[in-house]
């Protein structure tokens, strides 16, 4: 688990540590934070409500997945 303030830059806060770590899978309920993570790792968007989310637009390209929950996300990856 990576926990980061929001850093204010064009870039995920936690991208540097993902390119170093290489996991499997990144999981994230924030859009912004999908962004600059190496597109060998997949990104998982969990949604949230509608109302004032950053989680729209033409940027949810940068999630290889979107889900409702975690729960939701396991059941998919594991049954893929």
């Amino acid at each position: 688990m990576i926990a980061t303030d929001n850093a204010g830059i064009d870039d995920s806060p936690k991208a540097a540590a993902l390119w170093e770590l290489q996991p499997v899978v990144f999981v994230d309920d924030f859009l912004p934070y999908l962004r600059s993570i190496p597109d060998n790792i997949h990104a998982v968007l969990i949604l949230r409500e509608l109302n004032g989310s950053p989680n729209v637009g033409a940027n949810l390209g940068w999630a290889h997945s979107r889900h409702t929950d975690l729960a939701n996300f396991t059941l998919w990856w594991l049954n893929r």
